[in-house]
């Protein structure tokens, strides 16, 4: 067996420029023996978009275990679900086979009849299946492992529509079936891992997270992605008072969070009318979420300590709204803001923090 080095020379033996990154190094990579440069490019052009760097440490372990060139990348990084997952690619599983030094090559890929398939929307025509044979010296004999896969089964569609599915589907169906083979005729050398391509689209139900797992994640995300909205908008004079309002029990928001997450989770795993049918009660129940009854500041005021022409005049001041627009034209986080500073301060507290930031915001 041939062992190829676990650094390229060229990198090691010439002076180069010195690449910059800002993503510094764990200090496990400089005891691997890899430099600097080595770090910026993995970083800048590997795996540009990986954000758990130890992930690119775990990469570069293996590859030093192997002794496979890590400039070859030979591996792929892909954070889905939460979870950073460390896939070989086919060019990996290749340089296993000829390591051996028993493998003899491989026919042209043999592609079934073509049957219709939707793909970003449009119908094609494509394989229904594709074989690959490869071959392996066994005790002096030439033999062959011919492995199938289908197009149905090895398709993945890409969240943008664009991705080597949708635009290279013969290529694609072509590294799965030699995946296959490779894997069938080099069983201990190889092992049972997926390839990159054949896990290109995954989502985060293929690398086993647990489906509430999911809904939360996605769920948080959305709260978090409001609360980042809310903070890039212009300032109003009732934020110098409340600018920060969690949801009350009687929130809907939590809901039609987790019904919106569900819906992706769903279009993610192919169950498009299903996912359409969440998309409908989530906006209905958004709807429902976003109504303003403001009957209900002076039902709650009155209980606070509030009077109906104290809720007048604090809406006049923090809004620049008259009671009589309230109805239709106070938004929903208005509203919300204006609860919490009632439940939070007396009416002479709140409408002199108004007043007082109107006024500094006038001079």
């Amino acid at each position: 067996m041939t062992n190829a080095t676990a650094q390229l020379p060229a990198v090691q033996q010439q002076p180069q420029q010195m690449i910059v990154t800002r993503k510094q190094p764990p200090a496990e990579w400089d005891g691997l023996g890899f430099d600097r440069n080595q770090w910026a490019v993995c970083c800048q052009q590997f795996f540009p978009d990986v954000k758990d760097l130890n992930a690119v440490v775990l990469a570069a372990q293996y590859c030093k275990s192997k002794q496979i060139d890590l400039m070859s990348r030979p591996l792929h990084i892909v954070e889905i679900g939460g979870r950073t997952q460390i896939w070989p690619s086919i060019g990996l599983y290749r340089i296993i086979a000829h390591r051996t030094g028993q493998y003899v090559g491989k026919d042209p890929i043999v592609f079934g009849p073509t049957i219709p398939f939707k793909i970003a929307g449009r119908e094609e025509q494509v394989p229904e299946w594709a074989d690959c044979t490869v071959y392996r010296m066994v005790q002096g004999n030439k033999c062959a492992w011919t492995e199938r896969v289908y197009f149905k089964e090895c398709f993945r569609a890409s969240k943008s529509g664009d991705g080597r599915w949708e635009k290279a589907w013969r290529q694609m169906m072509g590294k799965c079936a030699e995946a296959a083979s490779l894997r069938a005729a080099f069983p201990e050398e190889i092992g049972s891992d997926p390839t990159f391509e054949e896990m290109d689209g995954a989502t985060a139900s293929d690398v086993g997270v647990p489906e509430k797992q999911q809904i939360k994640e996605k769920a948080s995300a959305k709260k978090e992605a409001r609360k980042e909205a809310a903070a890039a908008e212009e300032p109003e004079p009732i934020d110098a008072v409340v600018s920060e309002v969690e949801p009350d029990i009687t929130s809907l928001q939590p809901a039609v969070d987790a019904l919106e997450a569900k819906a992706e989770i769903a279009e993610e795993n192919g169950r498009t009318e299903h996912a359409e049918e969440l998309k409908k009660e989530a906006a209905h129940m958004q709807v429902l979420e976003d109504r303003v009854d403001i009957s209900k500041l002076t039902v709650f005021g009155i209980r606070r300590k509030w009077k109906q022409d104290d809720i007048k005049e604090f809406i006049k001041e923090a809004f620049d709204m008259e009671w009589t627009e309230a109805a239709e034209k106070m938004t929903k986080p208005q509203f919300d803001k204006t609860m919490a500073v009632m439940t939070r301060h007396s009416f002479e507290e709140a409408i002199a923090k108004i007043k007082e930031t109107r006024a500094n915001a006038n001079s």
